[in-house]
């Protein structure tokens, strides 16, 4: 083909083309206005208080929970989960609360000078060598029974040491 006529056939068509582009982009009706964001879902107010007391209830669930219950992850946050179970938990979590003890002191990791003391620690057992009779051994600290449980017994349980 002849270059006199198709440098100017290509140059009207292209011309054409931007005029149509340019025509389009101004008829197009404005973008629909999209609808705000949806808020986040607010966090429960929290009435345990700061992150460790948070973390001090989901350690106190974790081991009284009844077993179909799920574990809470031990993390300080008062999220869905450690909401619903202090609802159904509280109670019994402000009752271990006011009993004090060692086992409340190592639970909730309290320092020296701010324990709950109560020294009636025991651990109730059948006891092999009087006929698997009911028998208690007492001790001065939760430590020391942990101890003397783990040494004497084969499935030894943090839950057989109790109170008075």
């Amino acid at each position: 083909m002849n270059k006199k006529i198709v440098l100017p056939l290509a140059l009207a068509a292209a011309g054409v083309i931007a005029y149509f582009l340019i025509k389009k982009k101004d008829t197009i009706a404005p973008a629909e206005v999209l609808p705000p964001a949806p808020e986040p879902t607010p966090t429960p107010s929290n009435p345990l208080g700061n992150a460790q007391m948070v973390k001090n209830f989901q350690i106190y669930y974790n081991r009284v929970r009844p077993i179909p219950y799920a574990n809470l992850v031990v993390d300080g946050i008062y999220g869905k989960l450690t909401k619903a179970a202090y609802i159904e938990f509280k109670d019994r979590y402000i009752n271990f609360l006011n009993t004090g003890g060692q086992f409340t002191n190592y639970i909730l990791g309290l320092s020296e000078n701010h324990k709950f003391y109560n020294n009636q620690v025991y651990i109730e057992f059948l006891n092999k060598d009087k006929g698997f009779k009911k028998d208690i051994k007492k001790f001065n600290s939760y430590e020391k029974a942990v101890k003397w449980g783990k040494k004497n017994f084969d499935m030894f349980s943090f839950d057989m040491i109790k109170y008075k």
